[in-house]
């Protein structure tokens, strides 16, 4: 993988990482915040987002801001795709879907 790529795909990584961890700490607060189970989502939650800054960082040492930011926003789509299939809850409108296909383009 050349040096251009390389940052570019940790970033990715990056934001699934962070999505990752954010649908975690909303299942542990659906738990109840202060059960054992749920603190231990939680934190498990916080290792992801953290390797998910981790990632960001070194991607940023790498490659440029102005490519990678973008990427960033990739994580909205992350977490609207998997939270409908772990939350009932959760429904992707088409007026979601509409800023999903909107963060792509």
């Amino acid at each position: 993988m050349n040096n251009y790529l390389k940052p570019i795909m940790l970033m990715f990584l990056c934001t699934f990482f962070i999505a990752i961890g954010q649908i975690l700490w909303k299942q542990g607060i659906i738990k109840g915040l202060f059960t054992p189970s749920a603190l231990t989502i939680i934190f498990i939650g916080f290792f992801f987002y953290g390797m998910g800054a981790i990632l960001m960082i070194l991607a940023l040492k790498n490659g440029q801001l102005s490519v990678l930011h973008p990427i960033f926003s990739l994580g909205y789509v992350w977490v609207a795709i998997i939270s409908p299939i772990l939350f009932p809850t959760e429904i992707i409108s088409i007026y979601k879907w509409i800023g999903i296909i909107l963060i792509f383009l």
